[in-house]
């Protein structure tokens, strides 16, 4: 229960006893696509009267100020955003710092599918529905009157620690996970992608941009070409002879556009 102490005009003290259903909350929504925040700032002043305070920001950095400084109950944190990505919030706190609820967005499928797969957390795929906001809004409320929002954050960690060094590789019927230094290469193949392994190829029903993007902060992997992404740690020989390519370990060959040829020597040369 909550008691609310209510001044009135007579200056006499009215104390409200209120069932935990109508908790009243403060939101913070990080997300560096304004238009992002503001649908999700509708839809949570259309739908949740739960919610009295929302507040929001662009990035990683003024999320961990602001609750620092505001204490909020549940943070709405994008997983996607420019320089450090949501799940780098747990770089700034400690277990015990984190009595938050943390719902992250996204707008990738693959995202999304796994964290439902592990099913240790709360996400929501964007574009936002406002039924699914409600939802998670509900759940979150539970969580935190159950105070059971530090055996989530372990859940997450653990997910995380065991993604942390692997690659999700979506298959028909099961998300395969393959360790980063374990593949040599991704070959494009019309909207399939072949990902190829030491041992191992696996076709994909996905196109090789979509791989790409999981890639943004591994150094190891290079575009190219058009149609390769390439590990340099793979790399057998780079030929100049009848234009320029690559011969990776396996014996493929990948042909280098001109334009990245200048960024792959310098990445095969501080590998």
């Amino acid at each position: 229960m909550i008691k609310l102490t209510i001044k009135t005009r007579f200056n006499i003290k009215a104390i409200w006893v209120l069932p935990t259903s109508y908790i009243i909350m403060k939101v913070l929504i990080i997300d560096d696509e304004a238009k992002s925040r503001s649908a999700l700032r509708a839809v949570l002043e259309d739908y949740c009267e739960e919610v009295e305070e929302i507040n929001e920001g662009s990035s990683l950095e003024y999320a961990v100020n602001e609750i620092k400084k505001n204490c909020p109950d549940i943070v709405f944190l994008d997983v996607e955003m420019p320089g450090r990505d949501g799940f780098r919030i747990f770089d700034f706190f400690d277990e015990d710092q984190i009595n938050f609820q943390i719902i992250f967005t996204t707008t990738y499928e693959q995202t999304a599918l796994e964290m439902f797969e592990v099913n240790a957390f709360f996400y929501l795929l964007k574009p936002i529905e406002p039924e699914k906001v409600k939802e998670t809004i509900r759940r979150s409320k539970k969580e935190i009157e159950v105070n059971d929002i530090q055996r989530e954050l372990i859940q997450i960690k653990n997910w995380l620690k065991y993604k942390k060094n692997k690659i999700a590789i979506p298959l028909f019927d099961c998300i395969r996970y393959e360790k980063f230094s374990k593949i040599m290469l991704f070959k494009a193949s019309g909207m399939y992608t072949k990902v190829c392994l030491k041992n191992e190829e696996i076709l994909v029903s996905k196109p090789l941009r979509y791989f790409e993007a999981q890639l943004t902060n591994r150094k190891e992997f290079v575009r190219s070409h058009r149609s390769f992404i390439i590990n340099i740690n793979y790399v057998k020989q780079f030929q100049k002879k009848d234009g320029l390519y690559l011969i990776m370990e396996n014996g493929e060959r990948s042909a280098v556009s001109k334009d990245r040829n200048e960024q792959l020597l310098k990445a095969l040369q501080s590998a």
